[in-house]
């Protein structure tokens, strides 16, 4: 940060106006202002920056801020940054694009306020601010690249369903191989995360965010505590292309009537994404087990709807679960035997993502990949008392 008489005098103003106030996540709010003033370059950016909320959020006016001896081009972008209420959010955004002040510190403060990992509970509402704030960019003259853009949903959807499982299980990550974590899959690094959800089973989190087409996010359930169908997605982004798949695997122990009932709850669910055209699947040798699969192809302009549906199959599946009886005994080691049986037949006999990792790592090391990582049954011997 830069440092000057002034700039010491607003950032102890702004200490002092922000004093007791916390972001969403519990964390005191100056940390915000702060961050943006790092990224400051003069004076009055700097300025501009710690005191951007202050007559939005703590009751300043313009004559405070004078009184500080703060210059008048730092004031009237403050005022500018401003947003009055009654005015919609965008057209508060276009009414300040011409002051490159302004525009400087408000493209830091939506960046900033894109990050999603500052929330300890991400909620449908984020991901609609996060496309406002797209908007946004543009209208500043700083719009998102589409893999800029893309990487965002990507990690708005990782950090959306690790908050919707959370308010439900114990949701915890667990050590990964180093070489396992970041395999490189068509030339493209992949970053994988493994987490154990408590009472339940398995969760794959994978993503591709840096290469310029087919960029994932891959979210996959096995359970191995309960009698559940595997739970995959995948969101792929391709420029401005979009596509999805959620699907439900039929691993299943035994089907008694919630089991049934949950299968045919997603299929209903499936019947009113409408709005989404579909994509054409491969067919392989998994479709005999694959009760549910909703590919559809979303426009951009979905990418809230994209995101929300995955929220909603994932719900289905929680509710789900939450009606279904532990396993024990001769079950639990049964729905891990199914686990396991099917991890090894899609590389004996082939899947479309599986031939892309064994062509890459070969089959010895995607079995490994499949056994300690994405379905991981070596994680889960112990507890279904595997000899």
């Amino acid at each position: 940060m830069l440092y000057t008489p002034i700039t010491k005098k607003a950032l102890r103003y702004c200490f002092e106006s922000h004093d007791g106030q916390f972001d969403k996540s519990g964390i005191p709010y100056v940390n915000h202002p702060l961050h943006l003033a790092e990224q400051m370059e003069t004076e009055d950016e700097t300025v501009v920056a710690l005191l951007h909320d202050v007559m939005e959020d703590c009751g300043k006016t313009p004559d405070d801020l004078r009184a500080l001896g703060i210059s008048g081009q730092a004031i009237e972008a403050l005022e500018m940054l401003t947003h009055p209420e009654g005015v919609p959010y965008l057209d508060y955004v276009r009414a300040l694009k011409n002051n490159p002040l302004a525009t400087k510190v408000k493209l830091a403060d939506l960046k900033h306020n894109s990050d999603l990992t500052r929330l300890d509970d991400v909620r449908e509402r984020d991901i609609e601010r996060l496309c406002k704030y797209r908007e946004a960019r543009a209208i500043l003259g700083a719009p998102m690249t589409p893999r800029e853009e893309n990487a965002q949903m990507i990690d708005a959807r990782i950090e959306a369903g690790l908050s919707l499982l959370r308010k439900h299980y114990a949701v915890n990550e667990q050590a990964v191989d180093q070489v396992l974590a970041s395999p490189v899959i068509g030339g493209r690094p992949h970053h994988a995360r493994r987490f154990d959800i408590e009472g339940v089973g398995n969760l794959l989190v994978m993503t591709v965010k840096e290469a310029d087409e087919n960029q994932l996010s891959s979210f996959v359930i096995t359970p191995y505590a309960k009698n559940l169908p595997l739970f995959s997605t995948d969101y792929v982004y391709s420029g401005d292309k979009r596509f999805f798949l959620i699907e439900l695997y039929d691993l299943a122990v035994h089907r008694d009537g919630a089991y049934r009932h949950g299968i045919e709850s997603f299929a209903s669910l499936a019947s009113s994404w409408d709005n989404m055209p579909d994509f054409p699947t491969r067919p392989c040798w998994y479709d005999d087990i694959r009760p549910v699969c909703i590919a559809k192809a979303p426009t951009r302009e979905q990418d809230e709807l994209a995101l929300r549906r995955f929220l909603e199959a994932l719900q289905l599946f929680i509710d789900m679960e939450q009606n279904a009886p532990a396993l024990s005994g001769g079950d639990l080691k049964r729905k891990w035997q199914l686990n396991k049986d099917y991890a090894d037949r899609l590389i004996d006999e082939g899947g479309v993502s599986t031939d892309l990792f064994t062509e890459a790592l070969g089959a010895e090391n995607t079995r490994r990949f499949f056994d300690e990582v994405f379905f991981a049954p070596a994680c889960y011997r112990s507890s279904a008392r595997i000899d």
